[in-house]
């Protein structure tokens, strides 16, 4: 039994460090050395495959899998099933194109509602192959409240339906192409910070030089400026990561992007805002993970001290996209109180793994959540009470 065990880890190990190369080839395009990897089995190839997409990166392991001599790549029904997903993802980025371009059109039209785009198409522009990166929803920051509600309005008056959020956000649906709408760039929850973070986030609002700016079919877009972006990807993987999980795909933007915006940013003044918010030592154990497992050249990190990323490695690979394919998770019980108890359950155990790295944050965001969470309850029970007294 224990032969099989180590066997059996002795083969996932492999197809990582298999999974791992072709990532770094197809992020930055370049030949390594493949005889230590390869060639693979077809049972292997086909884990390779089912991998990527857990991960959201099967356009990157696309990309670096071409790079292979011929002998050593995938059998040829399995690329062409692959070069078909790859096709449908193709298609997709060309569509979210066409409707950032005609949002852009929309809201710079009078009455302008300037916006933001964050993520997503903000940053897949420093890919090799900018298709190929799996995308999700479209994000729009508008930089406040006040602005997001504007937004809308303008979107009702056209005859788009908007939902609006628990947290001043909202989001639309143009197409088959989900829309989000912030009012808000950075989430970090500590009330220590947030006055300042906010008034750092207007200071920078659409204030990034136009040199900057991607172009999409003869469309410039505003996006944040270097250090804000930087920021956002580091505290998205980090509210992700103490949330349900992340995925590769997320680390792949945060590599793609030091190295694609590497001469435009301020590295003292990105290592000076990380300490202000208490995430210097989150963003030096992420760039210690991009440099060793992704292969970033360390002349693209902004600063750096060195971490243990055994751990970040075990939660990525283990949660998959959003946590979507975390097994150790087990399946979430039915009822209300056991859901919360599995919930909490989660959370501690993140915490526990990353208060080293982001104290401030690993002890508000539960702290606030378990708040905002008795809030609902004392409501829901005097509503009930309020009602069964009439």
């Amino acid at each position: 039994m224990a032969e099989k065990r180590s066997a059996g880890m002795n083969g996932i190990t492999r197809i990582k460090d298999a999974l791992f190369f072709l990532i770094r080839q197809g992020l930055w395009g370049v030949r390594e050395d493949a005889e230590k990897y390869f060639p693979l089995s077809p049972e292997e190839w086909q884990a390779i495959y089912i991998h990527s997409r857990r991960q959201a990166v099967q356009g990157i392991v696309y990309d670096g899998m071409l790079l292979l001599p011929k002998p050593l790549r995938p059998p040829h029904a399995l690329i062409l099933r692959w070069t078909v997903n790859i096709d449908q993802w193709e298609r997709i980025n060309k569509q979210h194109i066409q409707v950032l371009c005609a949002l852009n059109r929309f809201f710079t039209a009078e009455p302008a509602v300037p916006f933001e785009v964050i993520k997503g198409l903000a940053l897949s522009c420093y890919y090799p192959n900018p298709l190929h990166r799996v995308c999700g929803d479209i994000d729009l920051y508008f930089g406040s409240s006040e602005a997001v509600r504007q937004a809308a309005q303008k979107l009702e008056e056209s005859g788009v339906y908007v939902k609006y959020g628990a947290n001043d956000d909202a989001s639309c649906l143009i197409g088959q192409v989900v829309i989000e709408l912030h009012p808000e760039l950075i989430e970090l929850h500590s009330p220590l910070i947030r006055k300042s973070l906010r008034e750092w986030e207007k200071n920078v609002f659409c204030t990034v030089a136009p040199a900057i700016k991607p172009v999409y079919q003869d469309t410039t877009i505003s996006v944040p400026t270097p250090e804000a972006h930087h920021l956002l990807v580091s505290t998205h993987i980090l509210k992700h990561l103490l949330n349900e999980g992340i995925g590769l795909r997320q680390l792949c933007d945060a590599a793609i992007l030091l190295k694609g915006l590497a001469q435009e940013t301020d590295k003292q003044e990105l290592e000076r805002l990380c300490r202000r918010f208490g995430i210097w030592k989150w963003s030096c154990l992420l760039y210690s993970f991009l440099v060793e497992h992704l292969g970033l050249d360390e002349s693209y990190v902004p600063f750096r001290k060195h971490y243990n990323t055994e751990t970040l490695m075990t939660e990525i690979w283990e949660s998959g996209n959003f946590g979507f394919y975390d097994e150790r998770k087990g399946e979430r019980p039915e009822g209300k109180w056991k859901n919360k108890l599995y919930t909490s359950r989660q959370i501690t155990r993140k915490a526990q793994l990353f208060f080293t790295y982001a104290p401030a944050e690993t002890f508000w965001w539960p702290t606030l959540l378990t708040a905002r969470r008795i809030k609902e309850l004392v409501i829901k029970h005097e509503n009930h009470t309020e009602k069964n007294t009439k």
